[in-house]
C-alpha cells in the first residue's frame, strides 16, 4: 500500500513536469497552468501567482494612518477600522480625538466658575462642576458678616459697646476690648504726674495728663514733674546769663531773667571795651593789620602801594656824627635796598609772604666805613580825636641774616629796631617821641611783639610814624623778618588803666619776652595812683606772667621809704576779686620782706 501510494505521487509530478515544460525547452511557468486557482477565498489577503513558485497570498494592510481608529481584518469581509474610545470616564475633562495624536482630554474645571463671589467653584470627577457658598463668618464677634455676589464676604464693625466675651467686654471699633474698670481705683498707673478716673459708661480707664498744673507761677523756676512724686519746681535763677558784660544778671519771679546794667566806664569785654549804658563799646580801633599775603612778591611797587616810605641817614663811622639824610622815597620791593617781599620764611601763622627789612646797600658810604641807617615807615598826621588814646605798634619778628656768624663779613655791628616816634614838621621834622623794640638779637623762631605810645594834646598835628630800621655799615648783614603787621588805636579807659596794658600784658602774649615798654609804660600812671615801683597797682592786677614778675622785683628794690607808698593791699583785695589776690598776696609778702 506504501509503494502504490509512492508510484502514485511520482507520477503526479512526471505529469505536471511534463506538461509544464515549454516546447523550446525553456524555463517552466507555474502560473501557465489552466488548472492553477491561487484564491485563498481569504478577505485579508491579496492573491497572486509567481511564476517561479506559484501562489502568493500577501496580507493586506488595513492601517488607514487615523490614530482615532483601531485597524483589524475579518477573513469574510476584509479590513476593518473601528473607531477608538476616548471617553476617561472624568467628568472634569472634555474628551475627544485627533487624527495625529489620537484622544485628547482636556480639563474644564475652570469652567465650572459661575461668575458669583459668593459660592467656591470647584469641579467633581464624577458629577462635574460643585458651587457651594461661601463661609463668610471672621470669627470676630464684634464684626457683622455679608456677601456680595460681586466682591464677596464683607465684615462691618459691631455697634461700639456691644458685649462680647460673655459680657466680660464690648466692642470698640471692631475688636472686643476687655472691660477696664468699675470704679477709679482701678484705673491707678502709678504715675503721679496722672488724674486717674474710671468712665463707668465704657467701663474704660482715662489717665489724664497734670503735669501743666504744675505750674507754680515763678518765672525763675523749672517746672516739670516726675513719675514718682509729683511736680517739682527747681530755680533756674543761676541760668540767667545774658553773655552781656555790661549787665548783672539775676532772676525775677514775675518776669524771669533780666539784666541790670553794670556803671558806665566798667572794663568789659578782656578790657578792650568799656560800658554804656548796659553796652560794651570798643575802645580799640585797629588803623592798619598786614599780613603780606595779598601782595605779589614780585612787583616791585607792591610795597609802596600798601603805603610804606624809606628815609636814610648816614652817620661817621667813627663818631657817629650825622653827616645826611635822603628821602623820604616810596618803599621799594626789589631785594636791593631797605625792603623786599620775601617768601618761604613764614609758620603756620604768618602764611607765605613776608616782609624783610634790611640796610641800603646802594648806598656807596658803606664802603667808606659810615653807618647806613635805613628806616621803613608807614605814617600819618596825629589829630584832636587821637588825644588821650594809646596807639599800639605789634608786629610778628624772626632773626634774619642779621650779623650771621657765618658771614665772611662778620664779626658785625648791625643794629635793628622797631619803633613808634612822633615828628614835629614845624620844627623841622624833630624826633617829639621814640619808643622803640630792640630787634637785634631776635630768635630764629617768630614772636610777638608790641609797642605803645600815649598820645597827648601837644602832638596835635604832629607825624606819627611805625616801622622798623637797622644801622649797619660795611656791607654787613642787617636783614629781619617781619609779618602780621597791626596798628591798634585804643581809647582809655574811664578809670585809667591802659588797655593795652591789659591786652598785651594780661594774655601774656609774649610770655617773658614782653617788652619792658609795653608792660611798664603801657601802665603808668600818676604819681599819686603809682606804686612804688612805678606800676600801676590796677596795670599790675591786670598782667599776669612775665608783667607780674616784672612788677613784683621792682617792688622788692624798692626803697623801705617807699614800701607802702600807693594803694593799700585790703584795697586791691576789695576793688579787684579774688582771682586776682594770688598777685596781691605776692605783692604784700615782697613789700613786707623788703620793710622788715
Amino acid at each position: 500500500m506504501q509503494i502504490c501510494r509512492m508510484k502514485w505521487w511520482l507520477v503526479l509530478v512526471a505529469v505536471t513536469v511534463l506538461a509544464g515544460c515549454p516546447a523550446d525547452g525553456g524555463h517552466l511557468d507555474l502560473c501557465n497552468n489552466p488548472d492553477l486557482n491561487c484564491d485563498d477565498a481569504d478577505a485579508c489577503t491579496v492573491d497572486s501567482c509567481d511564476p517561479t513558485i506559484g501562489c502568493v497570498n500577501d496580507t493586506v494592510e488595513c492601517d488607514d494612518g487615523n490614530e482615532c481608529t483601531t485597524d483589524s481584518c475579518a477573513a469574510a469581509s476584509g479590513c476593518v477600522n473601528a473607531p477608538v474610545d476616548c471617553d476617561d470616564s472624568n467628568a472634569c475633562t472634555a474628551d475627544s480625538c485627533d487624527a495625529v495624536f489620537g484622544c485628547v482630554n482636556t480639563d474644564v474645571s475652570k469652567e465650572c466658575n459661575d461668575g458669583d463671589a459668593c459660592t467656591a467653584d470647584s469641579c467633581n470627577t464624577v458629577s462635574g462642576c460643585v458651587n457651594e457658598p461661601v463661609e463668610c463668618d471672621d470669627g470676630n464677634e464684634c464684626t457683622t458678616e455679608s456677601c456680595d455676589r460681586v466682591s464677596g464676604c464683607a465684615s462691618r464693625p459691631a455697634a461700639d459697646g456691644t458685649s462680647c466675651d460673655r459680657g466680660r467686654g464690648q466692642c470698640v471699633g471692631g475688636v472686643c476690648e476687655p472691660n477696664d474698670c468699675f470704679k477709679d481705683e482701678d484705673c491707678d498707673d502709678d504715675d503721679a504726674c496722672t488724674m486717674d478716673q474710671c468712665n463707668l459708661t465704657t467701663n474704660k480707664c482715662l489717665n489724664s495728663d497734670i503735669s501743666e498744673s504744675c505750674d507754680d507761677g515763678n518765672a525763675c523756676t523749672a517746672d516739670s514733674c516726675e513719675p514718682a512724686t509729683g511736680c517739682v519746681n527747681t530755680d533756674n535763677s543761676e541760668n540767667c546769663n545774658d553773655d552781656n558784660d555790661c549787665t548783672t544778671d539775676r532772676c525775677d519771679p514775675a518776669t524771669g531773667c533780666t539784666g541790670d546794667p553794670l556803671a558806665d566806664g566798667t572794663p568789659c569785654n578782656g578790657g578792650t571795651g568799656e560800658c554804656s549804658g548796659g553796652t560794651c563799646v570798643s575802645l580799640s580801633v585797629v588803623e592798619y593789620t598786614q599780613n603780606f599775603e595779598s601782595l605779589v612778591p614780585t612787583d616791585t611797587s607792591a610795597l609802596a602801594d600798601d603805603d610804606w616810605f624809606v628815609f636814610g641817614n648816614v652817620y661817621n663811622g667813627t663818631t657817629l656824627a650825622f653827616l645826611y639824610g635822603y628821602g623820604p622815597f616810596v618803599a621799594p620791593n626789589d631785594g636791593a635796598a631797605f625792603s623786599a617781599l620775601v617768601t618761604g620764611q613764614g609758620g603756620l601763622e604768618q602764611g607765605s609772604n613776608q616782609l624783610s627789612i634790611y640796610s641800603d646797600y646802594n648806598n656807596s658810604d658803606h664802603a667808606n666805613g659810615n653807618v647806613v641807617e635805613s628806616i621803613v615807615f608807614r605814617e600819618r598826621t596825629l589829630t584832636a580825636a587821637d588825644v588821650g588814646r594809646t596807639i599800639r605798634f605789634s608786629f610778628d619778628a624772626k632773626r634774619g641774616n642779621i650779623n650771621d656768624s657765618g658771614d665772611p663779613l662778620c664779626p658785625c655791628s648791625s643794629t635793628a629796631t622797631a619803633f613808634i616816634k612822633t615828628l614835629d614838621p614845624s620844627a623841622g621834622f624833630a624826633t617829639t617821641n621814640l619808643v622803640e623794640e630792640n630787634t637785634t638779637a631776635l630768635p630764629d623762631t617768630w614772636t610777638r611783639y608790641s609797642i605803645s605810645l600815649r598820645i597827648d594834646a601837644g602832638l596835635v598835628g604832629q607825624l606819627l610814624q611805625v616801622g622798623f630800621s637797622t644801622r649797619a655799615t660795611l656791607y654787613q648783614p642787617s636783614g629781619n623778618f617781619y609779618d602780621n603787621v597791626e596798628v591798634l588805636n585804643t581809647a582809655m579807659t574811664s578809670r585809667g588803666a591802659a588797655v593795652p596794658c591789659l591786652d598785651d600784658c594780661n594774655r601774656g602774649r609774649r610770655s617773658f619776652e614782653m617788652s619792658t615798654a609795653s608792660c611798664d609804660a603801657g601802665c603808668r600812671g600818676t604819681t599819686s595812683s603809682l606804686h612804688p615801683s612805678g606800676i600801676r597797682v590796677r596795670g599790675l592786677l591786670a598782667m599776669k606772667d612775665t608783667c607780674i614778675a616784672k612788677a613784683l622785683t621792682a617792688g622788692v628794690n624798692a626803697t623801705p621809704s617807699q614800701a607802702h607808698r600807693g594803694v593799700s593791699y585790703h584795697t586791691l583785695k576789695r576793688h579787684y576779686g579774688e582771682w586776682r589776690l594770688e598777685a596781691a598776696d605776692q605783692l604784700q609778702k615782697l613789700n613786707s620782706q623788703r620793710v622788715g
